[in-house]
């Protein structure tokens, strides 16, 4: 068994790209704050946060995930939005549809390509304190 000594050597030990991912990580961040304050966003952390699951260590995966994740946020907010008449006066609809967008995104998420992009959405589109 190895020892807590080495665990922490191996985990935080250099290795090539670390240090310009975090940086770029970080810069993305900080961008990604300043315009949703700029442009009062609600749930500003929510929308930092997803930067992390955003940024793949090749710039292509990175790339194509983050197109897959805006069709498919369009495609799920349009969905919502022809919904909305229908559940905007009822809770028990909205918890509902929140539930049922939620169960149809993780199963998308484990039954399809959409690995890691669908949860994403999930959590983005199924968030009840967005107003």
């Amino acid at each position: 068994m190895m020892n807590l000594q080495a665990l922490r050597k191996d985990l935080l030990a250099p290795t090539p790209g670390r240090a310009a991912q975090a940086l770029r990580i970080g810069l993305i961040c900080t961008l990604t704050l300043l315009i949703a304050e700029t442009y009062g966003t609600p749930e500003i952390a929510l929308t930092t946060y997803v930067v992390f699951f955003l940024n793949q260590p090749d710039r292509m995966g990175s790339l194509v995930q983050s197109l897959a994740i805006t069709v498919l946020i369009t495609v799920v907010l349009a969905c919502l939005f022809l919904l909305a008449p229908a559940m905007i006066a009822s809770p028990p609809w909205r918890i509902a549809t929140m539930a049922g967008v939620s169960f149809v995104l993780m199963f998308l998420n484990s039954a399809s390509k959409l690995q890691g992009v669908a949860a994403t959405v999930a959590l983005v589109t199924s968030n009840p304190r967005i107003e």
